[in-house]
């Protein structure tokens, strides 16, 4: 049960920690595969088992639950990004602008979903 007027200070490392983990994940399957599916199923596994540690504690609103989880998916995100061989497989010929959009509209959706199933039960006291 969730203190009623305590509130937690966020310790940003942890999630810092999950965004590098996920970094390293995607990077590696990045450079390894060279395949589209492998890369973004890495990259949305990583957001997967954030989303069921955060399940799991149940000590996560809605809104820091998005933030949590956008963050670990834009640090996750980021060897899509500065990766040239990945950058030409994924994005293709398509303006660099636009692929960006694209990517944060994707991680929008996505840890909006992610917070939504973490987000811990209403309390009645």
């Amino acid at each position: 049960m969730n203190h009623l007027f305590y509130r937690e200070k966020e310790t940003w490392w942890q999630w810092l920690v999950w965004g590098v983990f996920g970094a390293l994940v995607t990077y590696y399957i990045a450079t390894t595969t060279q395949s589209k599916e492998y890369i973004f199923c890495s990259l949305f596994s990583v957001i997967a088992l954030l989303t069921w540690r955060m399940h799991f504690t149940k000590r996560f609103g809605f809104i820091r639950g998005f933030k949590i989880s956008f963050f670990v998916f834009c640090f996750s995100s980021l060897p899509l990004i500065l990766t040239k061989p990945t950058k030409q497989i994924i994005f293709g010929d398509v303006d660099l602008t636009f692929a960006l959009l694209l990517a944060a509209i994707v991680g929008v959706i996505l840890s909006l979903v992610s917070s939504f199933i973490a987000k811990s039960p209403k309390q009645y006291y």
